[in-house]
């Protein structure tokens, strides 16, 4: 077998791989669901429960196409180029095995996909790094958005006020100090926060009882 031959063999392999990492996330949140579904009573979720997951699922999944847009720029910055579609198709399925416990193996599978789709194998695991970190750093203005709940003296608008100038600041930052690209991933990653925060809440809305304290409109 020629070396054209053993690059066709390995892109295959890894392929495999970071195809079967995400089949088994899969199939780790299925057997989950089967294994605690008898502690939720099915029967009881009304018609607007049901329009809601679907809705928040919806949105969730809409938001999450954000994560593959800031990857794709992180790996502009480090020089690995790559078109859009390949960027969601290789974040999509390796995303899948963030599910499996280790919480490591949508790495495994990106790195896995990401190098058989011609990327080299420094830029993918670089591009790790700085998401995590990324993310880390942009975190830190959500902090602003809990300072009501924990100070009571201050107010909604006010911890509104420090997010947003906080997040000014470091979208700022990036710009100045690492660039474009990476002024453009903190943009997305800032977006996504957000919007999972908002429906992570309106899955604890949904479900919570009416009446329970905190909550105002009734899970049906």
């Amino acid at each position: 077998m020629g070396r054209s031959g053993k690059a066709i063999t390995l892109k295959k392999i890894l392929n495999v791989a970071g195809g079967m990492l995400g089949l088994a996330g899969v199939v780790f949140v299925l057997n989950k669901l089967f294994e605690y579904g008898d502690q939720i009573d099915l029967v009881r979720l009304g018609r607007f429960t049901w329009l809601s997951i679907l809705g928040l699922s919806i949105g969730f999944g809409c938001a999450s196409y954000l994560l593959a847009v800031a990857w794709r720029n992180l790996l502009a910055h480090l020089g690995a180029r790559i078109s859009l579609p390949q960027a969601i198709h290789i974040y999509g399925i390796s995303q899948l095995a963030k599910y499996l416990p280790g919480n490591i193996f949508h790495f495994a599978g990106r790195q896995a996909l990401g190098v058989a789709a011609g990327l080299a194998g420094w830029a993918v695991a670089l591009s790790a790094l700085w998401e995590v970190g990324t993310i880390v750093v942009i975190g830190i203005p959500f902090i602003a958005l809990a300072l009501p709940l924990i100070e009571p003296q201050v107010g909604l608008y006010q911890g509104l006020a420090f997010f947003f100038i906080l997040s000014a600041l470091l979208l700022w930052a990036a710009r100045r100090f690492w660039g474009p690209s990476i002024l453009r991933s903190a943009l997305w990653y800032i977006i996504f926060l957000a919007a999972s925060g908002l429906i992570f809440v309106s899955i604890i809305i949904t479900f919570t009882p009416a009446g329970a304290p905190g909550v105002t409109s009734p899970a049906k």
